[in-house]
């Protein structure tokens, strides 16, 4: 259904044909007329098909903004969701003027309190730095008049049941409700079954279900083995955005050191990162400086990266619907995009799993592509590299630098250190070749390694590289 045809203001008539928003997505043509009418709405829906916008429209056509209060209180489990929801927020509310304003953890609190002083009418928040507001009497909202918890599955897995129900508790009885997610566990229907009445059940999508648009891919490897067949995968691809996930932090900072080693243009990003540095690395990441960013689950949900292509799942997720949000990174509003995973032989039952419970049908195992494979591919990217040099210089230009400054030989030799530079070969038999040198591990290193372990060089390093990266910007 086009959003012309459904019943909304001129105002946000308006707003969607400035976003560029023309159809509506399945979950919004179904939860907003119920919302708007003033239902309480239980949304479940794939990661990547709108549900932001299935709330934000009604909320915003039941906002009156000769009210200084606030009316409407969203929570998210993470930053960056919550800066994402906030956004879509400001994009849909531009025409009514809607003041939107988020509280989350990692901001100052004295910043955050001068943003209340402007007299929002929405607020998105995390629930801890929420409650602490309600806690020091910071926070009005007796006249409320709708509370929201987005993905709240992950709400309650990472332990906020206890916040939500204390912000519940201050806030008024009457207002309405909104529980969004792509999967519904059974604490979630029983918080819903506590906070939500008499609810319209929307369920477009049996929660786990992957994206029809990820072409999903597994390889089965050793764990000493698993960092230069990502390597190669990277060359292979040449992705022009993608994301890696890591189980732990150390591994990110690892591997982000590692990779930047090896001529890979690459940050990460964590949890425990101050948010604007967190928010810095994901602009950067958006705005090209870099094509690769590797991150824990944080980055799993609220992120919309459009231009990330690739989604390389570097450890397998430790929970299955965690998969499902990994993934949904790419192939969102359309795009195509594709998934693989680095799977140990000792997990190839839990992978199987993994696809059996997300309804991965058409998800394939693969190999490692044979050496005349290969070698094809790396000779056409050093072929498309010297035809984009070749065609950014006059042919005459090109001929004279040849005679004036270089001999045939000379020249020859340029581009061929410039062609080694941007296309790493492989070798498949040295890269399966056992070694007594083992490489070590991002999830298990070795208990007789206390000399690494109490060496801080990594994280130092680590640390300088970012401040010398965002220190200018």
């Amino acid at each position: 259904m086009k959003y012309k045809n459904m019943k909304l203001s001129e105002e946000m008539q308006k707003a969607l044909e400035l976003a560029g928003y023309e159809n509506a997505t399945e979950i919004q043509e179904k939860a907003i007329p119920l919302a708007i009418e003033g239902k309480d709405i239980l949304g479940q829906a794939q990661t990547g098909t709108g549900k932001t916008a299935a709330f934000a429209i009604p909320i915003i056509e039941n906002t009156d903004i000769s009210n200084k209060d606030i009316q409407h209180l969203i929570l998210a489990p993470t930053r960056e969701l919550a800066t994402q929801i906030m956004n879509e927020f400001k994009t849909l509310g531009i025409t009514k003027k809607i003041n939107v304003i988020q509280i989350i953890g990692g901001i100052s609190y004295e910043r955050q309190r001068e943003r209340l002083r402007t007299k929002p009418h929405i607020i998105v928040g995390t629930p801890g730095r929420i409650k602490d507001y309600l806690e020091n009497g910071n926070l009005k909202i007796h006249n409320l008049k709708s509370f929201t918890l987005d993905e709240v599955d992950q709400l309650l897995s990472i332990g906020f049941q206890k916040d939500i129900e204390y912000i519940n508790s201050k806030l008024p009885k009457n207002k309405q409700m909104f529980f969004f997610s792509a999967t519904f566990g059974e604490k979630v229907k029983r918080l819903s079954k506590n906070m939500l009445d008499n609810p319209q059940d929307i369920k477009i999508s049996s929660g786990l279900s992957s994206v029809d648009t990820v072409k999903q891919e597994y390889i089965v490897v050793k764990e000493n083995k698993k960092y230069e067949i990502l390597k190669l995968f990277l060359q292979i691809h040449k992705p022009k955005g993608a994301i890696i996930f890591c189980r732990t932090r150390r591994g990110v900072e690892n591997l982000v050191i590692d990779l930047k080693k090896d001529g890979f243009k690459i940050d990460g990003i964590q949890g425990d990162m101050e948010q604007r540095v967190r928010s810095k690395v994901i602009a950067a990441f958006r705005n090209g400086a870099f094509n690769i960013v590797a991150g824990t689950d944080v980055l799993a949900r609220g992120i919309d990266v459009g231009h990330a292509d690739y989604v390389y799942n570097y450890d397998l997720p430790e929970e299955i619907e965690s998969y499902t949000h990994r993934i949904g990174r790419v192939g969102r509003a359309g795009r195509e995009g594709i998934a693989l995973a680095f799977v140990k032989p000792s997990q190839a039952g839990y992978m199987k799993k993994i696809l059996r419970e997300t309804n991965s049908k058409k998800a394939k195992e693969i190999n490692l592509p044979e050496q005349s494979e290969l070698d094809k591919i790396f000779d056409s990217q050093r072929t498309e590299i010297l035809n984009e040099y070749l065609s950014r210089k006059n042919k005459h230009q090109h001929e004279e630098m040849i005679l004036e400054n270089y001999s045939p030989d000379e020249m020859a030799k340029i581009i061929s250190v410039l062609l080694k530079k941007k296309v790493k070969t492989f070798k498949i038999d040295q890269l399966l070749k056992e070694s007594n040198e083992k490489r070590y591990s991002y999830k298990n290193k070795s208990k007789n390694d206390s000399n690494r372990k109490r060496n801080p060089i990594r994280k130092k390093t680590f640390k300088r590289e970012r401040r010398k990266n965002y220190k200018n910007k």
